[in-house]
């Protein structure tokens, strides 16, 4: 607190009167109303829940290796497959995993259209606590210059609610800056989840999409062809445990 803060006379005269006025917040309701659906929405869990559908997006890409279901088998090994069923199951396996790929990524853009929504409401909370940190700074700052400079000129009843109403005034402003920094990061993550979902989506995947075309256009690929696939494969599986890093 500085001892020469800039208080009007109104200021001074108003806290000197009524102490209690002090703690009296523009736009509190508000700004408590705003904070509760915020929280409501969190407790939701949207990042989480995007979050564990880029892990079954990943899921899927990592059992389905399209090079496995192109690649030519020896006779013996065509043999084995006919014998057990395996080379048919790993087609229905396949075929039902790329299907799935498309109802979860649909799940996950109505999950990331959510989180974009509310980063914005997060924001305007923010720019509220902001403003609402002021006023709690000023009001503290204005009870405790009462208290430096003019507590003879206050009742002496009310002497020990002057500084009581300090004393809650500078622990609502830490829990004020408390609640700004945990909002911030739920901002953050919440953008981070959803950059890593657009950059899966519209990067890695699109790849993924094109062998499964191919898998589907071509039953058998020439050696050559089959080295291609299986290197674009590496480098999809490669950039998707990056983003599983960064998640």
């Amino acid at each position: 607190m500085t001892d020469k803060p800039s208080f009007t006379q109104t200021q001074i005269a108003e806290a000197i009167a009524d102490p209690a006025s002090l703690v009296e917040l523009s736009g509190a309701i508000e700004l408590q109303q705003q904070e509760e659906e915020i929280h409501d929405f969190l407790k939701d869990s949207p990042t989480t829940k995007l979050a564990e559908l880029i892990g079954k997006c990943m899921a899927i890409v990592d059992l389905c290796d399209p090079s496995k279901t192109l690649e030519k088998p020896n006779i013996m090994m065509r043999k084995f497959r006919e014998f057990t069923g395996k080379d048919l199951a790993i087609k229905v396996e396949y075929t039902a995993s790329v299907k799935e790929m498309d109802g979860i990524l649909d799940e996950a853009k109505t999950q990331a259209t959510r989180i974009e929504s509310a980063f914005k409401n997060i924001s305007i909370h923010i720019e509220g606590l902001k403003a609402k940190a002021t006023e709690l700074a000023h009001n503290a700052a204005l009870g405790q210059f009462i208290i430096d400079h003019h507590l003879n000129e206050v009742e002496e009843v009310q002497h020990s609610l002057l500084q009581r109403r300090v004393a809650n005034l500078t622990a609502m402003l830490t829990a004020n800056e408390l609640a700004m920094e945990q909002f911030k990061l739920a901002q953050k993550n919440a953008l981070m989840i959803v950059h890593r979902f657009e950059e899966m989506q519209t990067m890695v995947l699109p790849s993924w999409k094109s062998l499964t075309m191919q898998r589907d256009l071509s039953r058998e690929l020439t050696p050559s062809q089959g080295v291609q696939v299986k290197q674009i494969y590496t480098n999809i599986r490669s950039d998707l445990n990056e983003l599983s890093v960064m998640l």
